[in-house]
């Protein structure tokens, strides 16, 4: 993947260019944000989508269950949807955080407590072309790492006349940290569902030091309030979300045409559909459970409360205290059709049209004014 950097004039045409969401060009999307002088880690690996939930179960047309399921795509920030107000429309909307290195989903399989099932689909606006093996938007399938390794495995274990088992994910909590055995292994590290952790590090680093205390009564005492705390947190998707991951709730509102872009439908030619089941009817969503009635009445009943204050003292305790760029200016030149020309009239906020001739996959963009 390659950088550039754009330089603005105003700052309403920057504001401009990142209202417009997904950029694409080439039939590819493109990453944008704002220039920062020290950037984060996770810089540039984002972007906002706003993606088409289809085929819900009538009886869980609820703010929290669909959260719950945009948050398989990414942090769920928006949401379209009014309770009070009949479903015309056969999809809601939610505009979500992707994390770019993950694959894109296509449909999730929802398994019912009485043993009926119904698949999930999810359609992405202004997302065009992408991996028609991995789902991914960084490459095409000729080149895709996944099968490039497949073959690779493949071909050292004829050589070597034996299989290659698959290696298991490494634990999370060790002997010498002070939540083994407090905590399961399938409460920490990162869900394989979403990609982001069950429990963010900042609180688990606040449990850590919760339970440092020298008096052997005081810390049973911290631990039973510690796995209490954690599972009353984990029914509610809302508390869990906000609790214990760290994440902002979504924006609900009503106006269904807002920033809407078009479905593209030549994607389906040998894609993965990566439809594991999710359990809407258990409060994590990932395994059947015999959880009484209250456990499970976040999916059918409209949102009344978004926090669960009654989560326990020990939490609010583990609370935080609240490769080189192109750059390139679009007020100079304009794409002619022997390549870039001077500029004749005002340039608009149109991103690909930036980009002159360049023939990338995935592009990462920063933005930045000019002085």
């Amino acid at each position: 993947m390659k950088k550039f950097q754009f330089i603005f004039d105003s700052e309403h045409d920057l504001e401009e260019v990142l209202a417009k969401g997904v950029h694409t060009y080439n039939d590819w999307s493109i990453v944008v944000d704002r220039w920062y002088e020290n950037p984060p880690d996770d810089y540039l690996r984002y972007m906002l989508l706003w993606v088409q939930i289809w085929n819900i179960p009538v009886n869980y047309y609820t703010v929290k269950a669909i959260t719950k399921l945009g948050d398989l795509i990414g942090e769920v920030k928006e949401v379209v949807f009014n309770p009070d107000l009949p479903q015309v429309q056969e999809f809601v909307r939610v505009k979500v955080l992707f994390d770019v290195s993950r694959p894109l989903r296509r449909s999730k399989v929802i398994n019912f407590k009485n043993g009926d099932s119904a698949t999930v689909h999810f359609h992405y606006e202004r997302v065009q072309k992408r991996c028609y093996e991995c789902q991914r938007l960084t490459h095409e399938k000729d080149v895709c790492p996944i099968l490039v390794k497949a073959r690779q495995d493949k071909a050292s274990a004829r050589r070597q006349g034996i299989g290659i088992p698959k290696a298991p994910p490494p634990l999370v909590l060790l002997e010498s940290n002070p939540l083994f055995g407090v905590l399961k292994e399938s409460q920490v590290g990162l869900d394989p569902n979403t990609g982001r952790p069950r429990i963010a590090p900042e609180v688990l680093e606040g449990m850590r030091q919760y339970l440092r205390v020298a008096n052997a009564e005081e810390r049973s005492i911290r631990v039973d309030r510690v796995i209490k705390s954690v599972s009353e947190a984990e029914k509610d998707p809302f508390t869990q979300k906000t609790v214990l991951q760290l994440e902002s709730l979504p924006i609900v509102h009503h106006d269904m045409s807002r920033e809407k872009g078009m479905v593209f439908g030549f994607d389906n030619e040998g894609s993965s559909s990566h439809s594991g089941s999710l359990n809407l009817d258990s409060p994590l969503g990932l395994e059947e459970v015999s959880h009484p009635k209250a456990a499970r009445d976040w999916l059918t009943e409209p949102a009344k409360c978004l926090v669960n204050k009654d989560v326990g003292c020990f939490l609010a305790l583990s609370q935080p205290f609240s490769d080189g760029s192109t750059v390139y200016s679009p007020g100079l030149f304009e794409s002619g059709f022997t390549g870039t020309i001077p500029k004749k009239s005002k340039q608009g906020t149109d991103l690909p049209s930036m980009l002159g001739s360049l023939s990338l996959k995935l592009l990462i963009v920063t933005l930045l004014i000019k002085d």
